[in-house]
């Protein structure tokens, strides 16, 4: 996409309704937001334009490191500002629209984008984002048309191909989705929207085990945009710190936690009293087995908020891992006064309980689990499970039906189930239990044990 082309008048019209008169580049008045970093970069870059109003980069390169740092309503400012200046570049209309999006103006945003894939119907970049937006808006088989023509015009990107995955998924065409998605993976292995996406695929047609794997890899995954000629300077200028808070949270949800916590102790340091980068670094560090500097951080985040029951519920974690389950318990427990009406905490006293063989405690948690998430077929599988221990193998079989009755396919309840039978002297639908979960998983161990 070349940025020397010109915008229709309609276009101009609609840019100078929403960005006012030509101006100097507005200074960064959310500064205060960013870490230090950030705002020595952007000051740095104000004072460069500043010097040298007629350079068009110094310019675009402000509106850009604006851009980085989320601060929408500056970079929106800027682009609009810059466009008039700059005789219609097409990047910069593209960029202008994201960041509107961004600040929340999506209509504004969509009325930029429906006019730019009109006058730029060969930019895969755009095609992508008019795309998105009208999946946004549940406009499914016009976002259907853009994502395929996104395909043809960049058959060997992922973006296409996960997008029309995304659609035919909320079209309920979940089998039609899967090839596309599959694609999208094979094409590029680390996009972790497309994997949620599958894994999403997968667990509706019933690949249990398939779907927990990609719905691990892809979880907190955001959209990736195609590049277009800016993107290289743009992320050149990513140093806020809630970027690598972002960067370092879809780190752990791909199963990198040490570039997670390379990511999330930058951030740290920016921010060091940031209750949820403390969190998620102390999450990095009980995945690397790093106990003691979990411990050091989560204490952090205890003194910086008090009552952020995440933070308990992570001291539980590694108490668990410290097999210091008494300490789990507590920590659980002051979890779940913080936030009593969430299933977490009490799914967190549950475990530890049952850790230290208080099972019945541990079953009447496991009910309140249940009657604040009865949707979840784990829940119901847990208390079968806590059932079986008290030897309540009736019990036991009523939440594994639960959960059977919720995912038929969900393996973990179809195991409980065959015990809880058999226990139960009900041999004839033990033995169907058993047969049915040969079928959905014959090479699983305990399945063949």
């Amino acid at each position: 996409m070349k940025a020397s082309r010109i915008l229709p008048a309609s276009l101009w019209a609609l840019l100078a309704a929403g960005c006012g008169s030509p101006a100097e580049p507005p200074p960064p008045a959310s500064s205060r937001s960013l870490d230090p970093e950030a705002a020595r970069l952007i000051e740095r870059l104000q004072q460069r334009a500043e010097a040298d109003p007629s350079s068009d980069e110094a310019r675009v390169d402000l509106c850009l490191a604006y851009e980085a740092n989320q601060l929408w309503l500056e970079a929106r400012d800027c682009f609009g500002r810059e466009l008039e200046r700059q005789a219609g570049s097409a990047d910069l209309a593209l960029h202008l629209a994201a960041v509107t999006h961004n600040a929340g103006r999506l209509e504004e945003s969509r009325r930029l984008l429906e006019q730019l894939v009109r006058q730029y119907p060969s930019s895969a970049p755009l095609q992508q984002r008019w795309a998105e937006a009208l999946l946004e808006q549940g406009e499914l088989e016009a976002a259907r048309a853009a994502f395929e023509r996104v395909i043809e015009l960049e058959p060997r990107a992922p973006q296409g191909h996960a997008g029309l995955g995304a659609v035919l998924l909320q079209e309920g065409r979940f089998r039609e989705a899967i090839p596309h998605l599959e694609e999208a993976v094979r094409l590029q292995p680390g996009y972790g929207a497309a994997r949620y996406s599958l894994g999403t695929a997968y667990r509706r047609a019933g690949r249990l085990e398939d779907a927990e794997r990609e719905l691990a890899r892809g979880l907190g995954s955001e959209i990736l945009f195609l590049p277009d000629a800016l993107s290289p300077r743009l992320a050149g200028f990513q140093v806020n710190a809630a970027d690598r808070m972002a960067r370092g949270a879809a780190e752990l949800a791909r199963g990198n936690p040490a570039a997670a916590a390379a990511l999330l102790e930058r951030a740290v340091a920016a921010q060091p009293d940031n209750v949820t980068a403390l969190n998620n670094l102390a999450v990095a560090y009980l995945r690397l087995g790093r106990l003691e500097d979990a411990g050091e951080v989560l204490e952090r985040a205890r003194a910086a908020n008090p009552e952020k029951f995440s933070t308990y519920l992570n001291l539980a974690s590694l108490a668990r891992r410290q097999e210091d389950f008494q300490a789990a318990l507590e920590w659980a427990a002051a979890a779940a006064a913080r936030a009593p009406e969430l299933a977490q905490p009490h799914y967190a006293r549950a475990q530890a309980l049952a850790e230290l063989g208080r099972f019945e405690e541990a079953l009447e948690s496991a009910r309140r689990v249940i009657a604040i998430d009865s949707h979840q077929p784990p829940n119901h599988t847990f208390a079968g499970d806590l059932s079986m221990q008290l030897g309540r193998h009736r019990e036991a079989r009523e939440h594994y039906l639960a959960a059977l009755e919720i995912e038929p396919r969900f393996l973990p309840a179809r195991l409980g189930l065959i015990g809880a039978c058999w226990e139960s002297g009900l041999e004839t639908e033990a033995r169907q239990a058993l047969a049915e979960a040969r079928r959905l998983a014959p090479r699983h161990p305990l399945v063949q044990q």
